[in-house]
């Protein structure tokens, strides 16, 4: 939670109200922007979250995706 938010990686984030989150973060001081793939931003739009609702973060370093 203290380190750094590299600003376009992946992050799973777990937070108070929404549970966990896997997006692409930007750090926008107090609070976390979150995007979708860019494929996707006209079905998910992008939000804040500040970061005082948030309980853990984790950079994702791999993913595997599924056709489900």
């Amino acid at each position: 939670k203290t380190a750094p938010i590299v600003n376009g990686e992946v992050y799973a984030i777990d937070t108070k109200e929404l549970g966990i989150l896997v997006r692409f973060a930007y750090d926008r001081g107090d609070s976390v922007e979150m995007r979708s793939t860019p494929e996707r931003q006209d079905r998910f739009e992008s939000f804040l979250i500040h970061k005082s609702d948030i309980f853990t973060i984790f950079r994702v370093v791999g993913l595997i995706r599924t056709n489900i």
